[in-house]
């Protein structure tokens, strides 16, 4: 995940297969997923804690 709150990278239906987005190898041409609000906000990102879960809240005000 991008810190943007995008996902540059993701393979599917397998961890093997063709990426689907792959904006991670070519930012120019590469594809990726986003969904954002349409009003300023900012995103903190942080490990759940005792796990590898990223957790990535954003906030409007």
């Amino acid at each position: 995940m991008a810190p943007d709150g995008a996902i540059d990278w993701w393979c599917a239906p397998n961890l093997d297969s063709a990426p689907l987005f792959d904006r991670l190898l070519d930012p120019e041409i590469g594809g990726f997923f986003q969904i954002e609000p349409d009003v300023p906000y900012r995103i903190e990102r942080a490990y759940r804690a005792d796990s590898n879960v990223l957790e990535n809240p954003l906030f409007n005000r």
